[in-house]
């Protein structure tokens, strides 16, 4: 099978017609391709080009349909096939707006597609513009339509695979909106004796869109769906998993802890300097991060007279939005914050050897009352494995009272201090061996995903929901 990831919006290349079906020409080319080689071909809409590229290179995906643009840095990462086409980059504006050269640009909003080669030269263009009059890239989100027929598209792609593998049970990680049709599919599969376990990667979910900062308009109808459909959804399947709070009683309800891979990371080396400390943060970078409260308490400790040397490496798409950049160059902090793009492999293996702290998203005490009995982000369970220490806004949860977990900086505001952080740091003799090897022991989801299955041979018992908040 070969999986290619294509956003489903882009006529005449790769698009989803007016039935729903994904079409265009590079669509006909991929089936093609999979007739004469004997691969089946299964595409998945992914929202953009970053998601498309992250995705790539975890092996999620084995290629990406969408008239891909060849770039030299893309050159040292990916296999590209022959070009068939050229396209001219242009920005569109109204019929009566006076811009008439990308210099006319300046000081406005531009909005883009993340991770395209747009995204790139426009920010290479904004470099040469001064500090106030340089360009907000911003993007939009899918709308409500497209996420709908995407929703669609993945029932009915189920729905085959039911029909393909009748497997014993099925596990769905949180469908956001709940929707009539995903209700129909959960009728579906139970209908063929198949038992299901729903996630909620956050309970209670619903601070997950209330206490989102600006909501918009699709953000309120797809809570409105998902209040008016819960309660059935919550009556059909055999197990809900989640991780956060549920204070209920209903004997469905599992806690669970975020896990991984180890061997899908190295640990890294011991490289730290007395004199130096080195944070790392490696993500799709969004608002929720708070990567800019760091970089301001960096700006703080250095007006301070602090006297080690504090690095921030940031790594990974950035919403422009967000402006990190901006604030950055406005505190002089270039050689301290440094943006490093996307990297991988022994480019990404050789910036984790050399940090000290792995930052995790930051902005989970603005929604402290969701996260106040923990979360487990997939970026912790990488950090643990990699035998980090690091900087989190929110406990770690752990399922079944399991111990001894690896240090964390918890921090219960946005004022962060750095001479905290650097006490903490100093006064930890917890080596990066011993907590790689309580990842090993601790965050395998072979063992979580055993928990699952034992539940559901014999029926869950409340004593599974045992939470340890650290």
């Amino acid at each position: 099978m070969i999986t290619v990831a294509a956003n489903g919006s882009f006529y005449p290349i790769i698009y989803t017609d007016d039935n729903g079906e994904l079409t265009g020409f590079e669509h006909d080319v991929m089936e093609e391709i999979g007739k004469r080689s004997g691969y089946e071909i299964k595409f998945e809409v992914v929202g953009d080009y970053s998601a498309m590229f992250e995705g790539l290179d975890s092996g999620k995906y084995d290629t990406i349909a969408g008239q891909v643009s060849v770039t030299d840095e893309r050159e040292k990462k990916y296999t590209f096939s022959d070009v068939y086409g050229y396209n001219a980059i242009k920005l569109a504006v109204r019929g009566d707006d006076p811009a008439t050269s990308i210099e006319d640009m300046q000081g406005r909003k531009i909005c883009i597609e993340f991770g395209t080669v747009l995204e790139a030269a426009l920010n290479k263009i904004n470099d040469t513009f001064p500090d106030d009059k340089k360009m907000e890239l911003v993007t939009t989100e899918g709308n409500i339509y497209d996420e709908l027929r995407t929703l669609k598209q993945w029932v009915d792609i189920v729905r085959k695979r039911v029909d393909d593998y009748q497997p014993d049970f099925i596990y769905i990680r949180r469908i956001v909106p709940i929707t009539p049709k995903l209700i129909s599919l959960i009728n579906f599969i139970k209908s063929k004796n198949i038992k299901i376990v729903y996630e909620y990667p956050t309970l209670p979910w619903e601070n997950e869109i209330l206490q989102k900062p600006n909501k918009r308009l699709k953000e309120y109808i797809f809570f409105l769906l998902d209040k008016l459909q819960f309660n059935k959804l919550e009556k059909k399947v055999d197990l809900i998993t989640y991780m956060g709070n549920y204070n209920g009683n209903n004997k469905k309800y599992v806690h669970l802890t975020n896990c991984g891979n180890c061997s899908f990371y190295k640990l890294k080396n011991n490289n730290h300097s007395n004199d130096i400390i080195r944070f790392i943060g490696v993500a799709h970078v969004t608002y929720w991060h708070g990567y800019d409260v760091l970089i301001d308490a960096i700006n703080k400790y250095y007006k301070e007279g602090g006297n080690k040397k504090i690095y921030f490496d940031i790594v990974g798409n950035i919403n422009p939005s967000l402006q990190l950049q901006k604030k950055v160059s406005d505190y002089g902090l270039e050689k301290y914050v440094i943006f490093h793009g996307e990297k991988e492999g022994k480019e990404l293996d050789k910036l984790i050897d050399k940090a000290d702290i792995g930052v995790n998203a930051l902005r989970h005490v603005d929604i402290a009352e969701a996260c106040k009995y923990g979360v487990t982000t997939l970026k912790t369970i990488e950090y643990t494995f990699r035998g980090m220490k690091q900087l989190s806004s929110a406990p770690i949860a752990i399922s079944d009272n399991r111990k001894d977990m690896p240090p964390f900086i918890y921090i219960t505001d946005l004022n962060i201090n750095i001479n905290n952080i650097i006490r903490f740091y100093e006064n930890c003799k917890v080596s990066e061996k011993e907590i790689r090897l309580y990842a090993e022991n601790n965050l395998s989801w072979t063992r979580e995903m055993n928990r699952v299955i034992n539940l559901l041979e014999k029926g869950n018992t409340n004593n599974e929901n045992n939470v340890k908040v650290i």
